[in-house]
């Protein structure tokens, strides 16, 4: 049962009714048994449920009866079964009542304050135990009472009310002696009191002493304690110990059989996530522990969710849902009587109306906010939502005013995520508002800040999401400078630009495993995991590949995403890796780089604007489109749709005009948007490294048109995913020897086999793996000895669950982490499937895309596609651009942008319109000269 007495209890469950009835006839035996089923509680709760109601039917004293009931509420309660633990405190009452027994009727009530505040009703629970504090002190139990103030402590706490809570909880620890075995539980009530204060150093010594007291074997308290210290942790910024110490507050108390308190540090970890930027992982967390609090009648933890899912909302742009999450959340904070978190709540509401250009509905909304001079936190929230009102009606002078006094309270408050947050709506005020130095300078800040907390980090996913949830402040700093005009100015923003943008895959390349060590159990349960997601991968095939653009989140892929996610972190936690922190190149050592031939265009969205730096013939220049991404957004999904929809089938020649020309019109459009714009030496370099930015990331440049004709016919198009990374991977050197070959053809991709064939004609030294030969054990094998790699197959990207993303293979399905597991890479990757280089646009997902996967194991050269690719083009394509790779063996590094820019002319003028010829684009870096020339 447990390692605390379970000798008297077990031996009292396995005896028969008679010998039960025995044990407890006699006073001393009894009152044995009820002393260890009162201390086996937060052990065992729901065992120490059995044991009472055995211990119940045995009895017929009414007195101990009530007592026993007690001890099964206290269970009930702590496994989130509230109305049930209710009934069985107001059931004991009525007996001690009948037995005369004044002091165990007042006890029952406030065993009944817990659960009757955990689902609510508040009023109850404070009426019940001012009437129980009441009847001690007068049955002359005043060391009784005196604990009645703890449980009024925290019912004051939960209602928001923290000073009044104080006042119970401090008279609690003057009154108690340091070894009473209540002390801890009040500090730790005292540490969540000085929490809703924003207190978080008194919190967290408040929090510290409570674990010291209780020990490592405190049971469910100190499960609470370590979620409380997560807590902090979180609050501070100190975001992976946050989740490290919420992962062991909950399998504490799994182990426990808690499901309200698992379900709360589940939420918790939502929160510390969200925070981190992981926002995927934080809406798995909250969403998996939303209905466990509802059906435990944690009504507190439920708004507390809901309001972490509604900020998550905001974030990702789902305005009308974050307003309708936050209104309900703050009308459930109301219920309990808790005005702050209503407040807060109601914030989240304001933000999502400003957003979404419902001023009239925030502005009523912010009329409903009741002020508390000591509730910093809302108070910050006010001035933020003031300032953001202010901006929407170009009134900068007052928005400013408002941004300023709440940077001003943040800084007195001191938490880092929240002086971030606030700095950087300063800074951009201030620059909107022609305050561009001033600006500068804050942007700085909240820049600085950002990057040594990013620095703290040992896990590489946490720097990227965090970095990538907070790039509002690069993007002020970096419009800031532009703004303030002159070449060190434009550096600094380039570089700053540089430092916002896939950090992450740099990094990631870099890092190293020094070692893994894992326990039986954490490999069992990797193993477990790994099958499983195995087995899901397979079921995927019944979903067909007739639609893979369709964003389809189903139960199968919500738990590849769950499952994804839980591998990750249980990987992280037996890997010990050496981190890697990269640095900003400078703008000089990126121009040197560059052959004199090549310009490097490098887009930035800043406030949904589209900026682009160019450097050519050493000469750095930034230019500000005016164009906005929600057009280009529209542009490509246009382009998009009339590529897939040419693709459909063989219209006549009427109809094939008509699309050729709608198509036509697309790419004409983004031409002038977005290249036009630049100067006209770079618009005229022979070779273009191209660095996109959000849903850019789509678009076929090469396919672009003017009246200069396709950008094909006169550039030579390579891309990167930043400037540094291109820089890095033009010194990475080449592995491998040979090409392996992987087709896996169908009836709906005959031709696969055909261009494998084709394509390791051309090649000596080829391992050709066809159809059932073409394995994932088999391909993965070769890809990590190859030099260069051919896979045509079936490929799916689902923007939804980019997890479930991969490549078909013979047996499976092969996925971004098969690929970022392999030792080793080829130098070279041709991914000829449909849609390999799609991936995320935006935030810590960035990472999850094919050719990002290859990339992070640091393969020089992907080429990659679009969107679904034709067949036989397809074959026809690969074949012309294997003779160059073929040709370029011998050389030290294979260069594939123009014998791929070659072979999309030779198909085109077979099949004129862009979905035949334009899907495949070449990410590389075209520094291959300077990584040979520094070797040299």
């Amino acid at each position: 049962m447990s390692d605390f007495e379970p000798t008297r209890l077990d031996a009292f469950l396995e005896a028969d009714p008679a010998a039960r009835r025995a044990a407890v006839g006699s006073k001393d035996e009894c009152q044995a048994i009820i002393e260890d089923l009162e201390a086996f509680i937060t052990r065992d709760a729901a065992r120490s449920v059995e044991v009472g109601r055995a211990i119940v039917e045995a009895l017929d004293d009414e007195a101990t009866i009530a007592r026993t009931l007690r001890a099964i509420t206290s269970a009930l309660a702590y496994l989130g079964r509230h109305d049930e633990a209710i009934a069985t405190a107001l059931d004991g009452r009525e007996r001690a009542q009948a037995a005369g027994d004044d002091i165990e009727a007042a006890r029952a009530l406030v065993a009944a304050m817990h659960p009757r505040c955990e689902s609510g009703r508040l009023d109850e629970a404070i009426q019940g135990g001012e009437t129980a504090r009441g009847e001690l002190i007068e049955a002359g139990a005043p060391d009784l009472a005196i604990r009645v103030d703890l449980n009024l402590g925290n019912i004051r706490k939960m209602q928001g009310d923290a000073d009044r809570a104080l006042g119970h909880l401090n008279r609690v620890i003057e009154t108690l002696g340091p070894e009473d075995p209540i002390r801890p539980h009040a500090l730790n009530a005292i540490g969540e009191c000085h929490v809703v204060l924003d207190a978080l150093a008194e919190a967290d010594s408040a929090f510290e002493e409570s674990a010291r007291l209780q020990g490592e074997n405190g049971g469910l308290g100190t499960a609470i304690v370590i979620g409380n210290r997560a807590d902090v942790a979180s609050r501070e910024g100190r975001l992976e110990e946050a989740i490290d110490l919420f992962t062991d507050a909950r399998r504490l108390c799994d182990s426990l059989q808690s499901v309200g308190h698992s379900a709360r540090l589940m939420a918790e970890t939502g929160e510390a996530l969200e925070s981190a930027g992981l926002l995927d992982e934080a809406v798995q967390q909250l969403e998996s522990s939303i209905e466990s609090l509802e059906a435990a009648g944690m009504r507190f933890e439920h708004a507390r969710a809901l309001m972490a899912l509604a900020r998550i909302d905001l974030v990702s742009r789902r305005f009308d849902r974050a307003i309708d999450r936050a209104d309900l959340s703050s009308r459930r904070f109301l219920d309990l009587g808790n005005r702050r978190l209503a407040n807060r709540s109601m914030l989240i509401a304001i933000e999502a109306c400003i957003a979404n250009s419902k001023i009239e509905a925030a502005e009523a909304r912010i009329a409903t906010l009741v002020d508390d001079e000591n509730d910093l936190v809302s108070r910050i929230g006010r001035h933020s939502m003031e300032a953001e009102l202010h901006a929407s009606r170009t009134d900068w002078i007052n928005a400013i005013q408002a941004a300023e006094r709440a940077s001003a309270i943040a800084s007195e408050l001191g938490v880092p995520p929240l002086m971030i947050e606030c700095d950087s709506r300063l800074a951009r005020m201030q620059i909107r508002g022609g305050r561009r130095e001033d600006g500068v300078r804050t942007s700085r800040v909240a820049v600085a800040s950002i990057e040594r907390i990013r620095a703290g980090f040992t896990a590489n996913r946490l720097r990227t999401a965090f970095l990538a949830s907070r790039t509002a402040a690069y993007e002020s700093l970096v419009e800031g400078l532009i703004g303030l005009g002159g070449d060190e100015s434009i550096a600094e923003a380039f570089e700053v630009m540089e430092r916002s943008r896939n950090r992450g895959l740099i990094e990631k390349t870099i890092e190293r495993v020094d070692s893994i060590e894992a326990t039986k159990p954490e490999m069992e349960s990797i193993a477990a995991l790994r099958r499983r997601l195995l087995a899901l991968y397979a079921a995927m095939d019944q979903d067909g590949l007739e639609d893979q653009r369709r964003i389809r989140i189903d139960a199968r892929q919500s738990e590849i995403d769950s499952l994804e996610i839980e591998l990750d972190r249980l990987m992280l936690g037996i890997e010990r890796r050496r981190p890697a922190i990269d640095a900003t190149l400078p703008v000089q050592e990126v121009s040197d780089s560059l052959p004199s031939d090549t310009a490097l265009i490098e887009y930035f969205v800043a406030d949904d604007r589209i900026l682009v730096f160019t450097i050519f013939d050493g000469a750095l220049n930034v230019v500000d489109t005016g164009v906005a991404v929600e057009e280009i957004s529209e542009a490509v999904t246009e382009l998009h749709f009339q590529c897939r929809r040419r693709l459909r089938g063989e219209p006549g020649p009427r109809v094939a005009a008509r699309m050729q020309a709608a198509t036509e019109k697309v790419l004409r459009s983004i031409h002038r948007q977005i290249v036009d714009p630049l100067p006209s030496a770079v618009r005229s370099a022979a070779r273009w490294l191209l660095v996109p930015h959000g849903p850019l990331l789509a678009i076929p440049f090469h396919a672009l048109l003017s009246d200069e004709g396709y950008i094909l016919d006169r550039t030579v198009i390579t891309t990167a995913p930043s400037a540094a990374t291109a820089v890095r991977l033009a010194s990475t050197p080449v592995r491998g020897d040979g090409v392996v070959v992987a087709t896996v053809s169908d009836e709906r991709a005959p031709s696969i086999r055909e261009e494998g064939e084709h394509v390791a004609a051309l090649h000596h030294d080829v391992t050709h793996l066809d159809g059932k030969a073409a394995n994932s054990q088999a391909v993965l094998d070769g890809l990590s000895k190859a030099r260069v790699a051919h896979l045509a197959c079936h490929g799916r990207f689902l923007p939804g669950s980019p997890r479930s993303s991969g490549l078909r293979l013979a047996d499976r399905w092969v996925t971004v982490r098969d690929i970022r597991e392999l030792s080793a890479t080829p130098a070279v990757v041709v991914l000829s499937g449909c849609e390999t280089g799609l991936h995320p646009q935006l935030g810590a997902n960035e990472l999850l895309g094919l050719s990002r996967a290859f990339a992070m194991r640091g393969t020089r050269t992907v080429v990659a596609s679009l969107w679904s690719v034709h067949d036989s083009a397809s074959t026809m394509l690969m074949t012309s651009m294997h003779s160059a790779i073929a040709d370029a063996r011998s050389h030290e590094d294979i260069v594939l942008g123009h014998p791929l820019a070659e072979a999309q002319k030779t198909l085109r003028d077979q099949n004129p319109h862009p979905a035949y010829w334009a899907p495949f684009f070449c990410a590389e870096s075209c520094l291959s000269s300077v990584s040979s020339m520094r070797s040299s």
